[in-house]
């Protein structure tokens, strides 16, 4: 699992990146629109958000990767990077 500083660079937490590979397949299998718009609607934030999150330029708190692994419907361990090449498998 990657983990970064959060953004403000304080003590309030630390990010988690998504593996976006795997929640654009299963939004896709959900039959969301392959937008950045609708894939923010399906998972409540916006589609700035979204487009972050495919750019790898802003992860996500715990929190909010166990409701979108709930929305989509994947254990947590499936959409959190892990640095490890078999874990994808």
């Amino acid at each position: 699992m990657t983990v970064t500083p959060a953004p403000d660079g304080g003590n309030t937490g630390r990010t988690i990146r998504l593996r976006y590979d795997v929640l654009e397949r299963r939004l896709a299998e959900m039959g969301v629109a392959d937008d950045d718009t609708a894939r923010g609607e399906a998972l409540g934030v916006t589609r700035h958000t979204v487009m972050r999150w495919r750019h790898g330029h802003h992860g996500v708190g715990l929190a909010m990767a166990m409701r979108v692994a709930s929305i989509i419907g994947v254990s947590l361990d499936q959409l959190l990077e892990t640095g490890d090449a078999e874990a994808a498998a």
